[in-house]
């Protein structure tokens, strides 16, 4: 298992690098809002505040999204943005 954050801003960054050209595949993933502001996800393309996926702020329901099947485990480039000031944290695991 491999865990790493990224500190989020408020213009869309890579949060995580894709597997789709490098073995081996992701099997499982997880990522979860470890900030006081909604975070947003894209898969293979940049991140847009309001769209994508939403994950909520820490302790809120809805403040992770977890892959546990490989064949739905998602192997593009993961993006992040939110829509406040500063950086703000995601906390990642994910296996190989």
């Amino acid at each position: 298992m491999h865990h790493e954050s990224y500190n989020v801003q408020s213009t869309s960054g890579k949060a995580l690098a894709g597997r789709d050209a490098t073995p081996p595949k992701r099997k499982y993933l997880v990522i979860q809002n470890d900030s006081d502001t909604v975070v947003y996800l894209c898969f293979g393309d940049a991140a847009r505040a309001n769209e994508g996926i939403r994950l909520a702020a820490a302790g809120a329901a809805g403040s992770s999204i977890e892959f546990t099947d490989p064949d739905n485990c998602p192997q593009e480039d993961i993006y992040a943005i939110h829509g406040s000031s500063g950086s703000k944290k995601i906390l990642i695991s994910f296996g190989l």
